[in-house]
């Protein structure tokens, strides 16, 4: 380990005379050693992966948790190497490929995205190496370790079975990077608009601004499902209090900014629940179909939604200024489960007789009132999920157990990171 030392310390006084700064020793992991390089990249990685707008005060605060990173990441290799684990160059790159596919992006997206913001892939390779190796040592060394019983299944299949979910309800304001020569422009845009949010401008006024532009996309509010959204997303939102706006989150291909309208915690029903629904339509002929329009049907139907008449009935009750015939009512007879997500989140939320907020589609301003709920009781989550999800934290529970282990019995010197 001397001699190592010894060699990287004769290599940080030649670069000192080359260059104004010189590559210096962070940390100590027994005979591998953590550079202010390492740290400079994988900070970048992470800024630039996770969107975070770039700053001395970002960096300061993420150092610290960068290096205890890198610290757990080369006690993780020592293992795999101490258990004769190697990673493949093949593995890597199927693992980049499976991160690319899940984002909906071609073959080599993720490496250019990198190279275009001077992060340097090794860094995203290494991180991925120490990940893929882990989760080895994890299989090969901890599994063995972990039990689920019965009873804890039955517990775990009980108590998902009655547990609410989390929903919120956002707006967002989506600015698509379309070319990657395009970026800078979307930036500067992204960034005048929080500036006007940050100094008091309204959110629905701002978007109503903009609807004519053909480089924003405007998405209006809807209940979301937590688990729908990206963990990072949900992590923006939890720090939000109802009415306040992310800073501009960055994507692979957007930048977006969300309001955060509301959130509620819904009692689950069966998907097998059935239901019968009333639909009442305001059609909009597809050659008019604009923002303007679009605005004043919607003002339209919230005077229907207060007048829908029965259930029994195919007509709404007589809106000033509206000819009834121009309403389309047609009923239905469907299960929860048969839904797409974005309906059933509406449905849901409804009493017998009661209408839903109404949502533009193509062809045209709908909402539905709820005649029927048959509710059936919720089925007990699938065992043989409910276990793995059971045995896959327990598992968790031993690796994080097992990497504190090799911490302590590890030589660990951690030198200033600023």
């Amino acid at each position: 380990m001397a001699i190592r030392l010894l060699m990287l310390m004769m290599l940080v006084i030649t670069a000192g005379a080359a260059q104004a700064a010189p590559i210096g020793i962070v940390a100590v992991v027994n005979d591998d050693v953590i550079t202010t390089l390492d740290v400079e990249e994988r900070r970048s990685l992470v800024i630039v992966s996770s969107g975070i707008k770039d700053s001395p005060q970002v960096q300061r605060r993420l150092t610290p948790q960068i290096v205890q990173n890198l610290i757990s990441e080369r006690l993780q290799m020592q293992e795999a190497k101490r258990l004769s684990i190697a990673i493949t160059k093949k593995e890597i790159d199927e693992t980049i490929r499976n991160i690319e596919e899940q984002r909906g992006r071609p073959k080599g997206s993720l490496e250019k995205f990198l190279k275009k913001n001077n992060v340097p892939v090794r860094q995203l390779r290494q991180q991925l190496e120490a990940q893929l190796s882990w989760n080895k040592v994890v299989t090969r060394k901890l599994r063995r370790n972990v039990t689920v019983t019965d009873e804890e299944i039955a517990r775990a299949q009980q108590a998902q079975a009655t547990l609410g979910e989390e929903q919120v309800r956002i707006a967002a304001i989506s600015l698509p990077i379309t070319k990657p020569e395009d970026e800078p422009q979307v930036s500067a845009l992204a960034k005048e608009l929080q500036e006007q949010l940050d100094g008091g401008a309204d959110f629905n006024t701002l978007a109503a601004q903009l609807s004519n532009n053909p480089n924003v996309q405007l998405n209006p509010s809807v209940w979301v499902p937590e688990r729908a959204l990206e963990p990072s997303l949900v992590q923006a939102l939890r720090t939000l209090k109802i009415g306040e706006k992310t800073p501009p989150l960055r994507s692979l291909n957007s930048y977006q900014i969300i309001q955060l309208l509301d959130r509620q915690t819904v009692k689950p029903v069966a998907g097998e629940t059935e239901i019968a629904l009333k639909e009442i339509m305001l059609p909009i002929e597809r050659d008019k179909i604009d923002v303007r329009e679009v605005d004043a049907m919607m003002e339209i139907a919230q005077e229907v939604r207060k007048n829908p008449g029965t259930c029994t009935e195919q007509v709404v009750a007589g809106i000033q200024g509206l000819d009834p015939a121009n309403i389309k009512v047609t009923y239905v007879r469907t299960r929860l489960g048969a839904m797409s997500p974005e309906i059933r989140i509406l449905v849901e939320r409804l009493g017998v007789t009661e209408v839903s907020e109404a949502f533009a589609t193509k062809e045209g301003v709908r909402m539905l009132m709820l005649c029927e709920k048959i509710e059936l009781p919720n089925k007990l989550p699938d065992r043989e999920k409910i276990e793995k999800q059971l045995f896959d934290q327990k598992l968790e529970l031993e690796a994080e157990k097992h990497l504190r282990n090799l911490r302590r019995d590890a030589f660990v010197d951690v030198k200033d990171a600023e």
